[in-house]
């Protein structure tokens, strides 16, 4: 491991393992990070541009975004792997300064960022999140394995490890970042994470689409890889619970088996590193060239979705090259 990041050159990291580096200090290296690519994605995992990544990037840091599932999470992640934090440094509030006497909801950065500088340290929560996060916490240790991971989470794990190394591209290099939540030494990965959706098998799969936790499986295994956090691939494991009664509970692998029906020889998990690279490739030229892309710049020629092309039989009347129509017979 690094011995500090006292050894940082020019406000940045040396590629290495630190397990001593603020969320502040982390978010502000200018490294590639996983949600630096997902955000080049959309909701059915199709590329958009870097352009438009770019743009969603900067939107986290929006002061009147709408932090609450964001917050939630957090909350709850405390709540299940450092228990004694939750229930000493929780401090419950419903309003924030607003326009009126009573104040508003905490809802935004803004808002939590109030919150944050009245009570530094705490652990910020709204007072009607604490029975479901409770309640979503007796869930995860009531189920089998997740109860299981948890209680190595607590216990045996490394948190907060922060990795930095550097990506070759045929452009250049690339140095990318990633902040592991929980590292299992010889186990693998673990993560926590809080859903609205449900999260059996099958809809779990749509919800790692959406939210590019493929990409997240392969981008932190690779960084584990480079940086000798990992002599192997290991698994990466996601305790998954849902926000509402039942609270169901599922840990879930992402799929690296290649002899599936659907694409044979081609994993959840290549598809993730298959996104990974695609962005790496474009950032490296990105760097190289100063310009960040839109959409391609080409001339394209553009075709009706399949499924509106299919309802239609050969036209009775076409238009020939001269511009001129005729019957087709």
């Amino acid at each position: 491991m690094a011995e500090s990041p006292l050894n940082a050159i020019d406000g940045g990291l040396e590629p290495g393992v630190y397990d001593d580096v603020s969320d502040a200090d982390y978010f502000a290296l200018p490294y590639l990070s996983q949600s630096q690519i997902n955000a080049a994605f959309d909701d059915y995992g199709r590329f958009r541009s870097l352009a438009h990544g770019q743009a969603a990037l900067a939107k986290f840091d929006d002061p009147d975004r709408d932090v609450t599932a964001f917050r939630f999470g957090t909350a709850f992640h405390v709540a299940v792997l450092e228990p004694d934090v939750f229930e000493s440094s929780r401090v419950e509030i419903d309003k924030a300064p607003g326009k009126t006497k009573a104040g508003k909801m905490l809802v935004t950065n803004k808002d939590f960022a109030w919150a944050d500088g009245e009570h530094p340290g705490a652990v910020i929560v709204r007072p009607e999140w604490v029975e479901t996060i409770e309640r979503m916490r007796d869930a995860v240790m009531s189920h089998k394995y997740g109860s299981r991971l948890v209680t190595a989470m607590r216990s045996t794990a490394r948190k907060e490890l922060v990795l930095v190394w550097d990506e070759e591209t045929p452009i250049g290099s690339v140095r990318c970042r990633a902040k592991i939540d929980r590292h299992l030494p010889g186990i693998g990965l673990a993560d926590l994470k809080s859903c609205s959706d449900p999260v059996s098998a099958e809809s779990w799969g749509r919800t790692v689409l959406k939210r590019g936790y493929h990409r997240q499986d392969s981008f932190y295994s690779r960084g584990s890889l480079v940086t000798g956090l990992e002599d192997e691939l290991r698994p990466f494991f996601f305790v998954a619970v849902e926000k509402s009664e039942p609270y169901g509970v599922s840990v879930c692998t992402i799929d690296r088996e290649r002899d599936n029906q659907i694409n044979p020889g081609v994993s959840s998990f290549d598809a993730g590193w298959n996104d990974c690279r695609e962005y790496l490739f474009r950032w490296a030229e990105a760097l190289s060239t100063g310009r960040v892309h839109g959409y391609d710049e080409a001339v394209e020629d553009v075709c009706i979705p399949a499924h509106a092309l299919k309802r239609h039989f050969a036209p009775a009347i076409s238009v020939d090259n001269t511009g001129k129509a005729r019957h087709v017979h």
